[in-house]
């Protein structure tokens, strides 16, 4: 099995289709690169929906998603998709790679944020909907960060310590 991101609310976009290894690290990649820009409650807790699509939890092959799905607000439009672009931007410069527990392929990787950043650009204020964020998983109830990595955890902790743990079973903490 395999994962995607897509952006159902326009018909040219094209999905992104990731390995389960890849979507490992393109979580990861996002969490890093979003979790010491984030200010607003709305970018954190995207950064933490993002995290809550953690295959250690949910099972691999099953966190496909949608960046329509963000709960994007049309009040506060531009500066989320502004984030959102940076946090993708921060990820193609390898942004806190160092905390990566492996060394990712950075030429697949690149090619891979190079597609969902042009997701996030196809993504306008036409497709928000206000919809609010639906959580793979149980939301959480605070927003924590990783005393390791620094991301914002979801409900079930940190993506980067969960496969860390599902990888060699020692939970770093």
């Amino acid at each position: 099995m395999a994962n995607w991101i897509s952006n159902s609310r326009n018909a040219q976009s094209v999905d992104v289709d990731m390995s389960n290894g890849a979507t490992d690290v393109i979580i990861a990649s996002l969490c890093l690169a979003g979790a010491d820009i984030a200010v607003t409650n709305w970018q954190k807790r995207s950064l933490q929906w993002i995290a809550a699509h953690d295959q250690s939890i949910m099972g691999r092959g099953c966190v496909s998603f949608d960046v329509a799905d963000l709960g994007w607000t049309t009040i506060d439009f531009d500066a989320q998709h502004r984030f959102m672009l940076q946090v993708v931007d921060r990820a193609l410069m390898h942004h806190a790679w160092d905390k990566l527990p492996y060394s990712p392929n950075a030429e697949i990787v690149d090619d891979m944020l190079t597609r969902i950043r042009k997701l996030f650009c196809e993504f306008t204020i036409k497709n928000c909907t206000n919809d609010a964020l639906e959580w793979p998983l149980a939301p959480p109830t605070s927003i924590d960060r990783c005393a390791a990595h620094g991301v914002f955890m979801h409900a079930h902790g940190c993506p980067l310590c969960n496969e860390s743990q599902a990888r060699c079973g020692d939970h770093p903490e």
